[in-house]
């Protein structure tokens, strides 16, 4: 019987499978384990290069709608796409009054605001032009059209005391040429009467499985005298525009890299994983991506700390860009196909490091996998927060050598 654990072996016939299924080496692999002494190596390294880059925010599937401005965020409109008017289209149907109603959501909003004004503008011929996932701030202005109507607001009630909503009531005429219309059904701007303001106006959006925003349309036909008790039409997506920070002109340290969702913030990371000379042989028992953070130039709130996504590159990135930061009008930096080959990591910790546990990653690299029949090659990874993140939050992360603050690579591997 072997004197060694059972899990190293066990980590060594992984190893062999992935080798005899890449085919990745010629060379025969030791199989005979039972005399052949295991040896753990420990290597690191602080040779790592960073990138900031930023895109416009796209939030289409944020639980929230803003208005206002919070921090260097400007938040001037949402818009909110109806979902199909068909319901009403029946020559039996007079309709008799309708109203679109939106849910406050008062954990996020400024109690003080909530007698602001509101507008909610309509228009058509929008076509493909709209896109909950791609509408943001850079674009807006191919959309919305310089003038439209709008509805006036009124605040009518509330479900309970923490879920106050406004109403906009729409004329029964109105819905009848909606109905009637050939076009799409109509696209709605949220707005402030006033402008812009300080301060935040926060509503559920349609991604909520309650309290989402819809229309609600009372109408009666032939067969009945009275209106029934209304037809709920749902949005069928919504996102709200959002200005932020800049990356090239607001305060942000050059010498730090950084990543939040809200203000389109993402980082590139390339770790030289060959400069740890980690034999093709090798098990990788962990290997840790570590990146301390620096609060005083993060932006973080109270609330359970960020998640991220890490993504391998599918191409190489310059070697003059590494260091540079950029803003883009999209994002350029692809991931590596097919996408199943990336860490969704956790929140910072609480020492203020976030530490990426990225050892089937270098096991990949050490063993050349073959990903699209082609050897794995290391082109850096691209870090983003995940759409889970605090809107608003954003992450600094240490780039330079700095002590024990030094962004490194830690790696713990085996070999016979």
């Amino acid at each position: 019987m072997s004197s060694y654990p059972e899990s190293l072996l066990q980590k060594y016939a992984v190893v062999l499978a992935i080798l005899t299924l890449s085919g990745c080496s010629e060379e025969a692999f030791l199989t005979d384990l039972d005399n052949t002494p295991l040896k753990v190596h420990i290597v690191s390294s602080t040779a790592i290069q960073f990138k900031s880059y930023q895109i416009p925010p796209m939030l289409g599937n944020y639980p929230v709608l803003f208005l206002g401005t919070k921090d260097d965020y400007v938040m001037p409109l949402s818009l909110m796409s109806l979902a199909s008017l068909d319901v009403l289209r029946d020559s039996q149907i007079t309709i008799d009054s309708a109203f679109v109603q939106i849910t406050i959501n008062s954990e996020d909003s400024d109690t003080s605001l909530w007698q602001e004004e509101l507008t909610l503008g309509f228009f058509f011929d929008f076509d493909s032009s709209y896109s909950e996932s791609e509408t943001n701030y850079f674009n807006i202005d191919e959309l919305v059209p310089e003038t439209y109507p709008f509805l006036d607001s009124s605040r009518v009630g509330e479900r309970d005391t923490l879920s106050p909503y406004v109403r906009f009531h729409i004329e029964p005429a109105l819905i009848e040429t909606w109905v009637e219309s050939d076009t799409t059904e109509p696209l709605f701007i949220l707005e402030s009467a006033a402008g812009d303001f300080a301060g935040l106006y926060a509503f559920h959006s349609s991604e909520k499985s309650e309290f989402y925003p819809f229309m609600k349309v009372f109408y009666t036909t032939e067969d009945t005298a009275a209106a029934d008790t209304g037809t709920i039409i749902r949005f069928r997506s919504d996102v709200t525009i959002v200005t932020p920070p800049s990356l090239e002109v607001d305060n942000f340290d050059s010498t730090r890299s950084y990543v939040g969702w809200g203000a389109g913030l993402r980082s590139l990371v390339f770790v030289d994983i060959d400069s740890l000379g980690i034999p093709g042989s090798a098990v990788i028992t962990r290997g840790n991506l570590i990146l301390p953070v620096d609060f005083e130039t993060s932006l973080l709130t109270e609330t359970p700390g960020m998640a991220f996504q890490m993504f391998l590159l599918q191409d190489s990135v310059e070697k003059s860009e590494w260091g540079e930061s950029e803003w883009f009008n999209e994002d350029i930096f692809d991931p590596l196909s097919p996408l199943g080959i990336y860490y969704s990591g956790t929140s910072i910790q609480k020492d203020s490091t976030l530490a990426l546990d990225i050892s089937d990653i270098v096991q990949g690299f050490v063993v050349k996998k073959l990903v699209n029949d082609v050897p794995l090659k290391n082109f850096g990874f691209k870090l983003v927060a995940h759409n889970s993140s605090p809107l608003f939050d954003h992450v600094a992360f240490h780039t330079a050598m700095e002590g024990d603050l030094s962004p490194r690579i830690e790696v713990l591997y085996e070999t016979p």
